[in-house]
């Protein structure tokens, strides 16, 4: 049964590799827009993931030196990269992983669990 989810898991992990590629890849080659504005970024994505990939980060708003239209625009390839990311966050949460990598040593690889941090006498 581990094996089975371990696959499944590390062909998702390919699949969302791959897709960000393409996206990249087209972008580079100009057959999609490298460009959105943020009412398509907000679109696509939802006002609350944008803001807080901003806050992380994760994105950045361009100027545009058009503040008549628009004031900022995203760049398509950070916005993907920022949800291939939060995808990945859900693929391997690190309990997870720390549990799965435990099983596989057959030890206690990353130690005791953490508890508050104690002063020691010197």
């Amino acid at each position: 049964m581990f094996e089975n989810d371990f696959d499944r898991i590390v062909e998702k992990a390919f699949a969302i590799g791959y897709q960000t590629g393409i996206i990249n890849l087209a972008s580079e080659l100009g057959l999609i827009d490298e460009n959105i504005s943020p009412k398509q970024a907000f679109a696509k994505y939802g006002r609350k993931q944008v803001e807080e990939w901003r806050r992380k980060h994760w994105i950045r708003g361009y100027p545009t030196g058009n503040k008549t239209r628009s004031k900022i625009y995203f760049k398509r390839s950070e916005l993907e990269t920022a949800c291939r990311m939060g995808d990945f966050g859900l693929l391997f949460p690190l309990t997870s992983v720390k549990r799965q990598i435990n099983q596989i040593l057959g030890e206690n690889y990353f130690g005791p669990a953490a508890g508050p941090i104690k002063k020691q006498k010197l």
